[in-house]
C-alpha cells in the first residue's frame, strides 16, 4: 500500500494521539471530516493500523518498579523453548519479552510493585 503525505500526517497525529476526533485529525491534515474518516478506515483495513492503546502511569496501578532482566537458558531444544514461551505468557509481571543474539537469550521487561515483589 501507498502511503501519500495525507496518510503519514493521519498516521504521526494519531500516534502521538490516539483520542484525537476525526475533526480535529480533518483540520490538522485540511481535509473534509468525511476523507478523514474514510482515510482512517482505510488504513485500519489494510493492517497499517492495527489498534489503538491507553498509555497508563505504572505508578497510579501500583507499579513501582521496572525492569530488563537478561535470560540465558541452559537447553535451546523446541519443548524448553516453548515451555519457556508458556511460562512467561503467565506471568502478569511479564510486559514483554525479546529473543535476542549475543550472551544472553532473551531480554524480559517485567514490571512489580516493589523490589521484593
Amino acid at each position: 500500500m501507498t502511503l501519500d503525505r495525507i496518510d503519514i500526517e493521519l498516521l504521526r497525529l494519531l500516534r502521538s494521539n490516539a483520542r484525537l476526533s476525526n475533526k480535529a485529525l480533518a483540520e490538522a491534515v485540511g481535509v473534509a471530516p468525511s476523507t478523514a474518516l474514510e482515510r482512517i478506515r482505510r488504513l485500519r483495513q489494510r493492517g497499517v493500523i492495527s489498534g489503538f492503546h491507553a498509555e497508563l502511569e505504572p505508578t497510579a496501578i501500583g507499579i513501582g518498579l521496572q525492569a530488563m532482566v537478561a535470560v540465558r537458558l541452559t537447553q535451546h531444544s523446541r519443548r524448553i523453548v516453548d515451555a519457556f514461551h508458556r511460562h512467561l505468557g503467565e506471568l502478569a509481571e511479564v510486559l514483554a519479552y525479546y529473543h535476542v543474539a549475543g550472551a544472553d537469550d532473551y531480554l524480559v521487561h517485567v514490571a512489580v510493585r516493589d523490589p521484593a515483589h
